[in-house]
């Protein structure tokens, strides 16, 4: 059995404690190679303090190079400058955005201050002598920078996810406080200008993670020395598991359990729902998100079976990005787009941008909007064509899309538990349709859904029933020659639940086409609107359509019991449900 180190960025423990551990040794005399000071960023959960904590340990000069890298691909062959550094290392995440401004400034003295002491304890046999500090952390800094300087060693700086308190400012309103930290003689900045003056000098190397070159950009004046590599073929596999390594271990942890025959499935799984990322478009490879993999991993090997929830709880702070969104000029047009679409398309990511140009988009300018969405893991790259095409990276991602469209167009306080298991176990379809009615009839956001006409009906029936905890979804998926409108497989592990496949078709019928007007449409009865010829004709072609894809269906589920429906919209006026 493995032991799996979900959650831990400690690479000592790691190693010491025999944790599963993927090798990215490799990547050390690339870096070196590649700059002095370098950026690197990724969405969050995607393995960079792991990884910058891997560094530290290989570059300290207390540290012990044989017990935690001979194993590993470096040992082979390590580089001239193992255990040659001091390393300052920080994690900007510990650093509160709460509060008001001097009090921010202060959490961050605060931290900077203990952070200066934890590495004057480390190497005091080294610095020899003590060291007073200042209640100002950038004083304290000049301390240390002078301490280092007589020792002869030079300062290895790594920073873990530098731009962490200050994109909580930005994404929860806090706009002039981040102003304030990024800007001008900001605290953030002026630490930065600090490190921009050492770099010469004491310092030797500085690497420093985030999850976008915003915050970077702001300070760009102050800070303008990083090699940004964020974005470099080169990179795209150095955090994150590749699909080779998720099949492998997946393999070993059933073969284990008796259940090898599942491989095939769970992989398919964890390829839905973990895969997709690719952070260059010259990468060949997709990338799956590493903190994922490893709790799905644990799961299965812990309960025998898949987990419960195919997501594990630390998805809020990415619903507040989507939050941020939708407060900017055209935010909601651009999650209307691609929650309907998949994709959207940019002429090209922007390598740096400031909050200023995010906030105060053109109306149809989608190259800043969409770059913010893929670096914070929202999107990632498809393909490069004469455009380059963003989608949704996964099944995980678009769940959080689904929810963040739930809460724009539905009332919170209402209760969707009774109606769920009306479709789930009864299927029906014709209550399921009134109730649909019911709330498009509530909107208070009606123009973006009213314009996508079949695709907002489907959007409104994911946004109440999506539940990957019960099913695999999938909207379009491709069978055979054409592509069904939305399909419900029930997971396996939950078929005791007595739960229903299913297979919808939407239809959509315009008040123009139809030609009558809303008011009179909502006096109709069921039986006088499903007599209506446009209506027949788009049931007549929902129908062909269900029996070809239900063919193709069954030849790759051959046990599915699937049911199937149509819906149909009328200017959604009304919404006909029909079981087939």
């Amino acid at each position: 059995m493995y032991a799996f180190p979900y959650g831990i960025a400690n690479f000592e423990k790691i190693v010491e404690k025999g944790y599963f551990y993927i090798d990215r040794t490799n990547y050390i005399k690339k870096l070196e190679k590649t700059a002095e000071t370098i950026l690197f960023v990724r969405p969050r959960r995607f393995g960079k303090s792991l990884f910058l904590n891997m560094l530290e340990c290989y570059y300290d000069v207390k540290g012990d190079f044989e017990k935690y890298f001979g194993k590993l691909e470096i040992g082979k062959s390590p580089t001239e400058e193992r255990n040659r550094y001091l390393i300052l290392s920080l994690d900007f995440s510990n650093v509160s955005g709460a509060g008001n401004l001097e009090r921010i400034e202060e959490n961050f003295h605060d931290y900077c201050n203990n952070s200066y002491l934890g590495f004057f304890e480390r190497y005091k046999n080294i610095l020899k002598k003590e060291i007073p500090l200042y209640k100002n952390s950038l004083s304290s800094l000049d301390l240390l920078f002078n301490a280092v300087e007589s020792t002869g060693y030079k300062l290895y700086v790594m920073i873990d996810e530098y731009d962490n308190f200050a994109n909580e400012l930005m994404t929860t309103g806090k706009e002039e406080e981040y102003k304030k930290v990024t800007t001008g003689e900001g605290i953030l900045k002026s630490f930065f200008k600090k490190l921009k003056a050492a770099e010469k000098g004491v310092i030797g190397k500085i690497f420093i993670t985030g999850v976008s070159p915003i915050v970077m950009t702001e300070m760009s004046s102050g800070f303008n020395i990083a090699t940004n590599i964020s974005l470099d073929e080169e990179f795209n596999e150095m955090c994150g598991f590749t699909e080779e390594e998720v099949g492998n271990l997946l393999r070993e942890i059933l073969r284990e359990q008796g259940a090898e025959k599942n491989w095939e499935n769970h992989l398919e799984l964890m390829r839905l729902y973990y895969n997709g990322y690719r952070f260059s478009e010259d990468a060949e490879r997709k990338i799956y998100n590493p903190t994922l993999a490893l709790y799905f991993f644990r799961e299965l090997q812990e309960r025998g079976n898949l987990p419960k929830s195919l997501c594990d709880l630390s998805l809020s702070m990415d619903m507040n990005k989507l939050e941020f969104l939708a407060r900017i000029n055209s935010g909601q047009k651009a999650l209307w787009e691609i929650v309907g679409e998949g994709k959207i398309e940019i002429k090209d990511i922007i390598r740096g941008f400031t909050y200023q140009e995010l906030m105060h988009l053109e109306r149809e300018s989608k190259e800043h909007l969409a770059s913010f969405m893929y670096y914070f893991g929202l999107l990632t790259i498809k393909k490069a064509d004469v455009n380059l095409i963003l989608e949704v990276p996964n099944k995980i991602s678009y769940e959080l899309y689904l929810k963040k469209i739930g809460k724009m167009i539905l009332p919170e306080y209402q209760d969707f538990a009774d109606i769920r298991r009306k479709m789930f176990q009864k299927g029906d379809i014709k209550t399921v349709a009134r109730f649909l009615e019911e709330r498009f009839s509530e909107l208070s956001n009606r123009d973006y859904i009213y314009n996508m006409k079949e695709s907002g009906c489907k959007l409104m029936f994911l946004a109440i029933f999506h539940d990957s905890n019960l099913y695999l979804m999938e909207s379009e998926p491709e069978i055979v020659r054409g592509y069904s409108d939305l399909l419900f497989i029930a997971r396996e592990d939950k078929r005791n639940l007595n739960i229903l496949d299913f297979l919808i078709e939407f239809k959509y019928i315009g008040l123009g086409e139809i030609k009558k007007e809303g008011k009179d449409i909502r006096k109709m009865a069921d039986a006088e609107l499903l007599a209506e010829p446009l209506v027949k004709e788009k049931i007549e072609t929902a129908l062909e359509e269900l029996k070809r894809y239900e063919e193709g269906l069954l030849k790759k589920h051959p046990r599915l019991a699937l049911k199937k429906y149509i819906v149909v919209g009328i200017g959604f006026e009304r919404i006909l449900g029909l079981e087939i």
